[in-house]
């Protein structure tokens, strides 16, 4: 009962940071808007609610061999229509790609426009279209490599200016040229804009990610470790407290 009351909880919270009635909470925790979306709960409501729903089978199957027989059939027909819409719009429509359709399509992904939805508050409308991975005014650009967390490239000299760059901005990125650091900011579409001097520089474009990242990624496997060490040892004791029994 204990683990289906902290469900049921669970369940609520989720379920009212969904809705607009959790405004005001959005509205004070900053960091949660600019991370997160209030659809993203939904998830939570769905897993708190199945444990939620499945822990009352039993209460809806002794009141449908009594009086609350009507009821009980009300319940089953919206567990009936919720799995109906779920066949009908997830599996039966779902597009099947042959693998060969499917690796073209992962080819074809990167550096097209993303679902709205995702774009950040502060990203202005709309994107502006680019004409190749890197812009640099009238100064010859010249592409070296373009990895997910590594970017190269050569620009030619001319007036000092900004490289608008066909990535989206986030702190982490750091632009250097010859062990230089390069200021680097957001343009107001959320590009990454990156600042160059009048000489002709080769910029190397690095996603770093901060100490503490690799500090949680440590804590979370230890953590899980933990855990696993938790089933397989403590399993063991209670078969070993009913042996003797």
């Amino acid at each position: 009962r204990r683990g289906v009351r902290v469900a049921g909880f669970l369940f609520l919270l989720a379920f009212l940071m969904a809705t607009p009635v959790s405004r005001p909470l959005w509205a004070i925790l900053w960091p949660l808007r600019e991370v997160q979306f209030p659809w993203r709960w939904l998830a939570v409501v769905s897993m708190a609610g199945s444990v939620v729903a499945a822990s009352t089978l039993h209460f809806w199957t002794k009141r449908a061999r009594g009086k609350g027989r009507p009821l009980a059939l009300l319940v089953a027909g919206g567990v009936f229509v919720s799995l109906t819409l779920t066949f009908a719009h997830v599996v039966r429509d779902a597009r099947y790609l042959t693998r060969p359709q499917f690796e073209t399509t992962l080819r074809s992904i990167p550096g097209t426009p993303n679902v709205e939805y995702w774009a950040t508050r502060w990203a202005g409308r709309p994107l502006r279209e680019m004409s190749g991975q890197v812009e640099a005014a009238q100064r010859v650009v010249n592409i070296n490599s373009w990895e997910p967390e590594r970017r190269t490239f050569e620009v030619g000299p001319g007036a000092k200016c900004e490289a608008r760059v066909r990535t989206f901005y986030y702190p982490h990125w750091q632009a250097t040229s010859e062990g230089r650091a390069l200021p680097v900011r957001a343009a107001d579409d959320g590009a990454l804009l990156v600042s160059l001097p009048a000489d002709a520089v080769s910029v190397e474009l690095e996603f770093r990610e901060p100490a503490r990242a690799r500090v949680a990624a440590a804590a979370s496997a230890l953590g899980a470790v933990f855990i696993g060490g938790l089933f397989v040892f403590g399993g063991r004791k209670r078969v070993k407290k009913g042996d003797r029994r």
